[in-house]
């Protein structure tokens, strides 16, 4: 295997995302890493999103509550959720 960017000594080697696959078929372990670091990612940002919708759910509800408990004039109780 080698980088792109100084002599490449495989010849008809084909490339994928800069680097040179080993011509017998099987894919180099990097590139194999690269694409489950980006699935991990992947899932990751859709379960932080989740999560943060989940949150922002949670906020406005919090939210709501204060304004109904103070329109009641219950501050205390609106402490509680403000």
């Amino acid at each position: 295997m080698q980088e792109l960017g100084g002599l490449n000594t495989v010849k008809d080697a084909p490339v994928v995302s800069g680097i040179i696959l080993e011509t017998d078929g099987n894919i180099d372990h990097s590139v194999l890493i690269e694409k489950e670091q980006q699935q991990f990612n992947e899932k990751y940002e859709r379960v932080l999103a989740a999560k943060m919708q989940s949150l922002r759910y949670m906020c406005k509800l919090h939210l709501q509550i204060c304004a109904i408990m103070s329109q009641l004039a219950r501050h205390r109780d609106a402490l509680i959720y403000g």
